[in-house]
This record gives structure tokens, C-alpha cells and sequence, in this order.
């Protein structure tokens, strides 16, 4: 296979592999990144540490 049929072969690989949608709890989101999170005892949740750079897609607040 010459360089160009790999590439285009892999690109279309990735692009399958991120067309699946998964969606994950927040308790699986705190669970995994449990050092971004804190528990605040006043108001019973879980709270994202101000000191981390974060995605747009974590949840500011988990209360469960």
C-alpha cells in the first residue's frame, strides 16, 4: 500500500472510533478524576478545585 491509501485508511478508522457516543454519569466523571473534585460538607456536593485547567464538559457541581 503506497503511503497516502494508509493514511486515508486510518483517518477513516478514527473517524468511526469517534462518531460513538457514550454518555458517562457524573459519578463516573468524579470517580475518575477524583483529584479535581472536593466534597464541601456545608452543602453536602462535590466541587471542581479552582486551581485545575478543566473542559468545557465536566460538571461544575455533582450532588448525588
Amino acid at each position: 500500500m503506497e503511503e497516502k491509501a494508509i493514511m486515508e485508511k486510518l483517518h477513516r478508522e478514527a473517524s468511526i472510533e469517534l462518531s460513538y457516543f457514550s454518555p458517562v454519569s457524573k459519578v463516573a466523571i468524579r470517580k475518575s478524576c477524583s483529584s479535581a473534585y472536593c466534597y464541601n460538607t456545608q452543602k453536602k456536593r462535590f466541587e471542581r478545585k479552582d486551581d485545575m485547567v478543566y473542559s468545557n464538559d465536566m460538571p461544575l457541581r455533582i450532588k448525588y
